[in-house]
């Protein structure tokens, strides 16, 4: 009948589309979780040295300890790898940073800081970050800018230069700092490596537990229509219409041969039942259609 025809498209249309919605917003989020990230630090630094009567070397490597006042210069390699294993690409964002920080001497409590920006970018938003960059820093500018302080308010204080490259995300799934320590005084320095590494969990968007939740309402809609669809066999109108007529109807297994004619659909039952009665025969009911044969037209009854 056209009316259940149209009830089949409808929940077809309904299935597909909850099925539709579910799949992808379980896309979207499985692209937006960060599940495995891999990250390789290869920084190092040299040590560049002034001119000397002691070291037949002008430059030195990392991992030992220098006199402070032979420092000219500290060259730093920032070598530093993310591998993101999720589907999202990630915007990437970083900067490079000093911060020059006293100390009092006898409480180490700070009581003075410099932050400079070396280098602040952004790389295009991809999968995977790689950044190889060369940074050389003034040793003996910072040891001028302690001495200067010092002298300036007459106090004498532990000074410590840290160099910071962050590596962040527009929505911080990655915030990553590399750390060079490196402590300005009148002896010996020795520098110090530390990687920070905060990874925090992708937020999802609202939008796709919507999607979700709608996808399966949308399906309980369905299946709660088909299950009427196939437990309320007859309609009040049809219950009506088989008490009326039911001595007229002949129930058939096999789909009838529909004559070559106009069909007619009648969606009143009554009036279906009374064309039965002028034509005087009989009502052929083959899954729940029902037909009626003229020589003319072909009748069907549309609830």
């Amino acid at each position: 009948m056209k009316h259940s025809k149209h009830l089949n498209f409808f929940l077809i249309f309904l299935l597909l589309s909850s099925l539709f919605l579910w799949e992808y917003s379980n896309f979207k989020i499985k692209k937006l979780q960060i599940t495995n990230i891999v990250s390789e630090n290869k920084t190092d630094y040299s040590i560049l040295l002034k001119p000397n009567s002691f070291f037949t070397e002008k430059e030195l490597p990392s991992n030992n300890n220098y006199v402070s006042n032979a420092i000219d210069k500290i060259n730093i390699n920032f070598n530093y790898q993310i591998k993101n294993q999720s589907l999202q690409n990630l915007k990437y964002y970083y900067e490079i940073s000093t911060t020059l920080t006293g100390y009092t001497t006898e409480k180490a409590q700070e009581i003075w800081n410099k932050k400079t920006i070396l280098e602040k970018n952004y790389q295009f938003s991809n999968k995977d970050f790689f950044l190889n960059q060369n940074i050389s820093l003034d040793y003996q500018f910072y040891q001028k800018l302690k001495e200067d302080f010092e002298n300036t308010y007459l106090i004498q204080l532990d000074t410590n230069l840290k160099v910071n490259l962050r590596i962040y995300t527009s929505e911080k799934e990655i915030d990553n700092n590399i750390e060079l320590n490196i402590p300005i005084n009148d002896t010996t320095t020795a520098i110090t490596i530390n990687e920070n590494n905060k990874k925090q969990k992708t937020p999802i968007p609202k939008i796709y537990n919507i999607y979700q939740i709608t996808s399966i309402i949308s399906l309980l809609i369905s299946l709660a229509l088909i299950f009427l669809k196939f437990t309320q066999k007859f309609s009040k109108n049809e219950k009506w219409f088989l008490n009326k007529y039911h001595n007229l109807i002949i129930k058939v297994t096999k789909e009838p041969n529909i004559p070559f004619t106009n069909k007619i659909y009648i969606s009143n039952a009554k009036d279906f039942g009374q064309i039965a009665n002028n034509y005087n025969t009989f009502i052929i009911l083959y899954k729940n259609t029902y037909y009626i044969f003229t020589t003319q037209y072909t009748y069907i009854l549309d609830n």
